[in-house]
């Protein structure tokens, strides 16, 4: 995959959110309800904005953020045209959409993990969310809006992961992201019952994208030996992230901000991929070990 040089400004405007994924790594159980204040917002852009070339507004479910119009008409006034919204696009109204997309939310990176209701249900607790998923992507698309679908792999999806792209293709998504399980979970789940180890996910991975070559799929948080032979589709950039937290405090981060929850073996700097690939998520080798890792030579 081409690498391409970001320069994000991500605001994390909001905690609440109506979905309770049980895979979360975000929101802990007893966290108060918080929103970020607007005028820190629109000072930090200030500061900002010529340093940085796109905007992603996330939360928790940043729909649910109070001033979310407010926001986007602050940051289309700013200058910028190209704003992502991270949601789970089961709270969007109609009106809401034409809003959004009218002050250039331009791309919306739609977690959606499975094309079961059943399983939607059992992974958010949210028991319409599909359908009410589903409804607004088509709508997102109808009004001519991008739409990146990311899909975390775990245990009740991995087997189906082509499935669900295949059915999401066919409404008019072109771009998915295919990720693993970032940890810790907060859900009060163990490890093992949400993550599949990366051998019994590899020929899924593989299979999805020898088969899928006109849609653009994007492989994040896999270390490199992991998916040999696919790896052209690990997602590499050499850009960086201001994150801005919902107390308004700047943190630099770069685009791949989960090495400092990897490590590496002594084996790992024999790998062609030493320098790129961030290592392996310290919970992950502290439950399944390293034997399924071996560096790529060549």
């Amino acid at each position: 995959m081409p690498t391409k040089e970001n320069r994000i400004l991500m605001l994390k405007v909001t905690n609440r959110c109506n979905n309770k994924c049980i895979f979360c790594c975000d929101r802990k159980p007893g966290d108060k309800i918080k929103d970020i204040n607007l005028d820190l917002v629109k000072k930090t852009i200030h500061k900002t904005k010529k340093i940085v070339n796109k905007i992603h507004i996330i939360g928790g479910e940043p729909t649910f953020y109070p001033k979310l119009v407010e926001l986007t008409e602050l940051i289309n006034s700013m200058g910028f045209n190209d704003i992502f919204l991270e949601t789970n696009a089961t709270n969007f109204s109609p009106v809401l959409i034409k809003t959004l997309i009218k002050n250039n939310v331009n791309t919306f990176i739609i977690g959606l993990h499975t094309n079961s209701e059943e399983i939607y249900s059992e992974l958010t607790g949210n028991k319409k969310g599909l359908e009410k998923c589903l409804k607004n992507i088509e709508e997102i698309i109808a009004l001519e809006g991008k739409v990146i679908i990311n899909l975390a792999v775990q245990l009740k999806n991995y087997k189906n992961i082509k499935n669900i792209v295949d059915q999401l293709q066919l409404m008019g998504v072109k771009d998915f992201i295919i990720c693993s399980i970032i940890p810790p979970i907060h859900q009060g789940y163990s490890f093992k019952e949400i993550v599949p180890t990366y051998t019994e996910v590899y020929p899924y991975l593989y299979e999805l994208i020898r088969s899928k070559t006109d849609v653009n799929i994007n492989l994040q948080y896999f270390p490199y030996c992991i998916v040999k032979e696919i790896e052209q589709n690990i997602f590499h950039d050499n850009g960086y992230i201001l994150y801005v937290d919902m107390n308004g405090h700047p943190i630099s981060l770069e685009i791949d901000w989960t090495a400092g929850l990897s490590v590496k073996s002594e084996k790992c700097k024999h790998c062609k991929y030493n320098v790129k690939c961030s290592g392996v998520f310290k919970d992950y080798v502290n439950n399944v070990g390293w034997d399924e890792f071996n560096p790529v030579l060549n």
